[in-house]
């Protein structure tokens, strides 16, 4: 913000339009990922997303981060940690991301190139504001084994139309297809507490499309904390057609 004279907002709305600028986003990620959070709790998404990952398990295979509705990239700052944390070196992790701001997905690279500076051997980012895109370099990237996780951290409650639904459908069922038989897909969901209808509503529209697809899915149990609970996280495991679950 420094670099570029932007200066920091007092509550940005907290949708982000596809055709916003730089400053807008730069300015909307300032807010939401930082300075809006109570000192106790920041950084609060950052926290929210470290601690559903341990929902995981300890990873043996190599694992593809697909990120809904990327943003800067907050929840993959979350899985290098959790990665590091749990054994799982990052020349094992592909990082995909899809936001429909092009701005948005400028920042990402951007943090990133920042974030690599002291972290030689951090990922590259295969984000883009393209569905076309996404699953070209999903189809390019695959490796046989590799197990998928899926997020939309604070995205469903404010993108449940049924384009942005049908969308994150066809990038979940194109995914399942790339899928082997000794690979994992799980789809996490992480949103904000102030809108549990609206987050629900999203959820339920994704898992029925996601069904009319032929994806079958399995719902983990979420144990309350004070930062996640059922009204504010969803997670499942998913499985393709004609393949029984875990």
């Amino acid at each position: 913000m420094a670099h570029h004279n932007i200066e920091p907002l007092q509550r940005p709305g907290h949708v982000v339009r596809a055709n916003a600028s730089f400053t807008e986003v730069v300015q909307n990620t300032d807010w939401f990922c930082w300075r809006a959070d109570q000192v106790q709790y920041r950084p609060y998404r950052y926290r929210r997303y470290r601690e559903v990952l341990g929902y995981l398990g300890q990873p043996d295979r190599r694992l593809a981060h697909v990120d809904i509705g990327c943003g800067a990239g907050a929840f993959s700052w979350a899985l290098l940690d959790w990665a590091q944390e749990s054994g799982l070196s990052y020349d094992r992790l592909d990082l995909y991301g899809l936001d429909h701001s092009p701005e948005m997905i400028n920042l990402a690279q951007r943090m990133r190139d920042g974030l690599a500076l002291y972290t030689s051997d951090y990922p590259d980012l295969r984000y883009t504001h393209d569905v076309e895109a996404l699953l070209l370099g999903l189809t390019e990237g695959h490796q046989a084994g590799t197990d998928y996780l899926i997020t939309l951290g604070h995205v469903l409650a404010q993108s449940h139309t049924n384009d942005a639904i049908l969308n994150f459908t066809r990038v979940i069922v194109y995914i399942l297809e790339l899928l082997d038989t000794r690979s994992d897909c799980v789809l996490m969901a992480v949103d904000a507490r102030n809108w549990p209808a609206a987050f629900t509503e999203g959820w339920d529209l994704l898992l029925d499309n996601l069904t009319g697809a032929g994806v079958r899915h399995e719902i983990f149990a979420i144990q309350q904390s004070y930062i996640n609970d059922n009204n504010r996280v969803r997670i499942a495991g998913l499985f393709p057609a004609g393949r029984q679950g875990g």
